[in-house]
């Protein structure tokens, strides 16, 4: 695969994975709160709209060269070294705000929510990645039989 064709996969993941990650922590609040706290409003409100402004800068500053690092690592479960980039990256993205607001102490607050946020943000990525690179692989097969198939008639 070519570092152009790596890096527009990559692109639309980081594109995908804010919808991913905001479906997955809808599922598990619709898990812990029922459904009777469902609403049209609960979901798609102005903290959603400022959640994407947001959320996609950062994929594509900091989940974009984590995955081209992680890429290389061929061992071990991928998905695991995503979560694990997630929760750096939450913590990069802390120390960053503490030099802006130029804190005299670090203040991360890295509590068991973070964590899990984080973490759930970095295998958001992952997925999208799995999602994007299957429908490139079907797709290419399509395209690849359509061709086959010309040739042979």
């Amino acid at each position: 695969m070519t570092i152009l064709k790596s890096i527009g996969k990559k692109l639309l993941a980081a594109l995908l994975s804010p919808f991913l990650l905001m479906f997955v922590l809808f599922a598990y609040n619709l898990f812990h709160q029922g459904v009777q706290s469902l609403s049209f409003s609960a979901i798609f409100n102005a903290y959603a709209i400022i959640y994407f402004i947001f959320a996609w800068p950062m994929y594509i500053s900091l989940a974009i060269p984590a995955a081209f690092l992680i890429e290389r690592i061929r061992f071990g479960f991928q998905w695991v070294y995503y979560m694990t980039a997630g929760v750096v990256a939450f913590v990069f993205i802390g120390v960053v705000n503490s030099a802006i607001n130029r804190d005299r102490y670090l203040e991360l607050g890295l509590g068991l929510g973070d964590v899990f946020f984080a973490s759930m943000a970095g295998l958001a990525f992952y997925f999208s990645i799995k999602i994007i690179d299957r429908i490139s692989r079907a797709i290419t097969r399509r395209g690849n039989r359509t061709t086959v198939h010309h040739y042979l008639v």
